[in-house]
């Protein structure tokens, strides 16, 4: 009987680190507003990854990636999978929470808040930090240092210097079309256009013009095409087909736009940009996520999150595709092809 018995704890002892980790396993969850392929999504979690796998800190931890593709769900749909995901939250009790754009982070973060044992980094928010804060009351607005257990980068777009550069197109304050869904981030994109243009000129030159449907965007397209725009702002996250009974997301919507609009039309990320827009002065999604993952790395290895900052994303790059600009027939100058940063 000893003998069985000291056996038993031998083997006990031996493999215990593996029952422990076996028990206690750690977990990293990544939450998209979007799906696996998305063209806003997928460079974030790409930047996100990177920087996880290089710091080797996914040697400790087992990721999770959820995706509420929002842009192809109907929102009873979403509201649906993000509860299983709560309940899923709830059963694995992860160490952190990573979200990615606004409606992951809109479900996820209230439920967070009252649990200060899990961390939520977010990347690529539009939605203005201070109505956020409003509601959430999670940073000091003076500092931008978080004052609960959330904290990430908010997504520029950089509509200021869209305008400047197509300033350098045309040697005059251009007349802007800015077409947005009436969906959850549509609605958020179009309000940020409006926020980051407030108190500038350009303002005073810009058209907003809500779409639902797609009849509203035909109605919309013959808008601009008969109107003396220069160019137009592409915002259609997601709108629906009432004929069809289907829901047509923006990478569905490219060839639509660009093949009925006969102007410049500003891609506000390299993603939209290699899909087939003009281009112009766009977010770098990749880094941004990278950014978001460095944050994630500081807190996993101790670094208390009250002490690591908010940020607003900075990188961006100009960017133009080849074959559109050739299809509008626009001709940039010298000075303007020496700060393009590629060509696609």
């Amino acid at each position: 009987m000893n003998h069985k018995y000291n056996l038993l704890m031998f083997l006990i002892i031996l493999f215990s680190p593996l029952f422990h980790c076996v028990l206690a396993q750690n977990h990293i969850f990544i939450i998209s507003s979007y799906n696996k392929n998305d063209l806003c999504g997928k460079p974030q979690y790409d930047g996100i990854i990177n920087r996880l796998e290089f710091s080797g800190i996914l040697e400790k931890y087992k990721i999770k990636s959820f995706y509420l593709d929002s842009k192809n769900k109907e929102i009873d749909k979403v509201k649906k999978l993000a509860t299983q995901i709560k309940q899923q939250i709830k059963k694995d009790h992860p160490d952190l929470i990573i979200t990615i754009d606004d409606i992951a982070f809109d479900f996820f973060a209230k439920m967070l808040l009252s649990n200060n044992k899990i961390r939520l980094v977010f990347s690529g928010i539009n939605k203005s930090l201070k109505e956020y804060n409003d509601e959430l009351k999670f940073f000091d607005p003076t500092t931008y240092l978080p004052t609960k257990n959330i904290t990430g980068v908010h997504e520029s777009l950089f509509m200021k210097n869209q305008f400047e550069f197509l300033y350098l197109i045309y040697n005059r304050i251009p007349k802007v079309a800015v077409l947005y869904s009436t969906d959850f981030i549509g609605n958020i994109l179009g309000k940020q256009v409006q926020e980051e243009l407030a108190n500038s000129e350009f303002i005073n030159h810009t058209v907003f013009i809500p779409i639902r449907t797609t009849l509203d965007l035909k109605n919309a397209i013959n808008k601009i095409n008969n109107k003396q725009f220069d160019a137009y702002i592409p915002l259609t996250m997601s709108i629906t087909d009432p004929v069809k009974n289907e829901i047509l997301s923006i990478n569905r919507l490219i060839p639509i736009l660009t093949n009925q609009i006969n102007l410049i039309d500003i891609g506000v990320n390299k993603e939209f940009t290699k899909a087939g827009f003009f281009g112009g002065i766009t977010v770098d999604f990749y880094k941004m996520g990278q950014k978001a993952g460095e944050k994630v790395i500081k807190i996993l290895n101790g670094k208390n999150i009250k002490e690591i900052k908010i940020e607003e994303s900075y990188d961006y790059e100009i960017v133009i595709n080849k074959k559109r600009m050739k299809q509008l027939n626009v001709n940039i100058n010298s000075e303007l092809i020496n700060i393009v940063d590629k060509f696609y």
